[in-house]
């Protein structure tokens, strides 16, 4: 996009650091405006390459324009040689300087407030950050997480291992750390888990050699339902030629009325369908809605088996809507009630626990399935960037972090083959030269026994 094409048409809500940070120079330019300059440079290359424009469809419009943002990764360092301790992300063009991003405009609010606390903490402790150069130091990244349906936070700060050699102060205070996160103030929002990552790997990048759970969980949840027929691309030749998909791209939420209404006052909502109530003076209702960030839009190809389920369940539902007589209420959703009526998350995990008790099987959440689903495709085919596409995590450092237990037995049969195939070779039997010669002289001689060989 070119900036000597464009209106920059304010500044009051520029982020104090976007000169130096670069991650958001487009700051200044209504969104109206950026969608005008990236649809001409779209309709530039395809006239460029002689491309017939009655192909485009046009731009999809973003979701949202900020605080999409629903994993970030903060590093800790200084801005000069030897100054005072930051937090956020690199200076642009300044590969070991760090400068402090604690009013971002990409994140939700309380990523900024998590990073500010952790911050002040860290110096009121006197913690040094970790040196690239030298590999010293205690203090390495910040990792926020947050799900975007659940508004559920996840807090975890990577350091080096305790001990001397990493300088003065270089044991880090877990409680403290833990209550100054817990004390503060995420509104909407709320921290489930806080954890610690050790990293002593040379590498600048965050390794999980090993974690420990602060507080709360290591996991956060999130929503999964809002699904609809129309958005499943399931059909008996899509199941012959493996190509069923399910597409995602909007949540089913039970929203507070005043919130919805306060956004819609303001052109903000992005409430697809409201669902009629059963009870007038309920203070919420029942939505189907846009997620929060773009990331959360995503097109996941599903298994044979999946998809002839899916197939199933249109035809049950069609059965049911025969013999409602007009009664089924057709919202078109893929997880409903009998009467068509969309199906509520308390629900769904009501019917999940009932059945783990009659097959006896371990009590575990509704979230693990998510976690159980990655693994296997992990071990299946070992490919992070397939996998984090259907899961629909922001990077693949997060799938091989939480996820990492599922190369362990392909790690195993690694060392196993490598013993085999290295260290102890099967040892290849020879023949002499003579032999082979006698037994060409004979299969010349009768030609008959080369087809009984063969």
């Amino acid at each position: 996009m070119d900036l000597n094409d464009t209106k920059i048409l304010y500044t009051d809500r520029l982020c104090p650091a976007a000169e130096h940070c670069g991650g958001c120079i487009y700051q200044g330019v209504e969104y109206a405006e950026q969608y005008r300059q990236k649809d001409k440079a779209v309709r530039r290359l395809l006239d460029k390459h002689d491309i017939d424009e009655s192909v485009y469809l046009g731009m999809e419009p973003a979701i949202c324009t900020g605080g999409y943002r629903n994993k970030m990764e903060y590093t800790f360092g200084d801005l000069e040689k030897g100054g005072e301790l930051e937090l956020g992300m690199h200076y642009k063009g300044r590969w070991m300087s760090i400068l402090t991003t604690d009013e971002c405009q990409l994140v939700p609010g309380p990523f900024n407030t998590i990073l500010r606390s952790a911050l002040e903490f860290c110096r009121s402790k006197g913690y040094r950050p970790y040196h690239r150069k030298t590999h010293e130091g205690l203090l390495r990244n910040l990792v926020v997480r947050c799900g975007v349906r659940t508004g559920e936070l996840l807090v975890n700060i990577v350091t080096a291992s305790d001990g001397e050699a990493n300088g003065v102060n270089a044991f880090f205070d877990e409680e403290g750390f833990r209550d100054i996160l817990l004390g503060l103030e995420t509104g909407n929002m709320k921290i489930v888990g806080i954890m610690r990552t050790f990293n002593d790997s040379l590498a600048d990048a965050v390794i999980d050699e090993s974690h420990k759970v602060l507080w709360g969980r290591d996991y956060y949840n999130e929503e999964i339902l809002g699904l609809q027929l129309d958005s499943v691309n399931v059909s008996e030749e899509t199941i012959a030629g493996n190509t069923s998909t399910v597409y995602v791209h909007q949540e089913q939420k039970r929203s507070e009325k005043t919130a919805l209404a306060a956004l819609d006052a303001v052109g903000r909502s992005k409430v697809y369908l409201t669902f009629p109530e059963l009870k007038a003076d309920c203070k919420t209702v029942l939505v189907l809605k846009a997620p929060k960030t773009a990331s959360s839009v995503r097109t996941v190809y599903i298994s044979k088996t999946v998809a002839e389920a899916l197939l199933e369940l249109k035809r049950e539902q069609d059965a049911q809507k025969k013999s409602l007589h007009g009664l089924y209420e057709d919202f078109g959703m893929v997880i409903a009630l009998s009467n068509g009526r969309p199906m509520e998350r308390r629900l769904i995990e009501k019917l999940f626990k009932t059945h783990l008790r009659e097959q006896g099987l371990t009590p575990v959440v509704f979230h693990s399935l998510r976690h159980f689903s990655t693994s296997i495709k992990l071990s299946l085919c070992g490919d992070i960037k397939a996998v984090q596409g259907d899961t629909g995590h922001a990077t693949a450092d997060m799938v091989t972090g939480v996820y990492g237990h599922a190369f362990i037995c392909k790690r195993q049969k690694l060392a196993v083959d490598l013993e085999e195939s290295f260290f102890h070779p099967e040892e290849v039997p020879t023949v002499g030269t003579e032999k082979l010669e006698k037994l060409a002289a004979l299969l010349g001689a009768k030609p008959e026994l080369l087809d009984l060989l063969l």
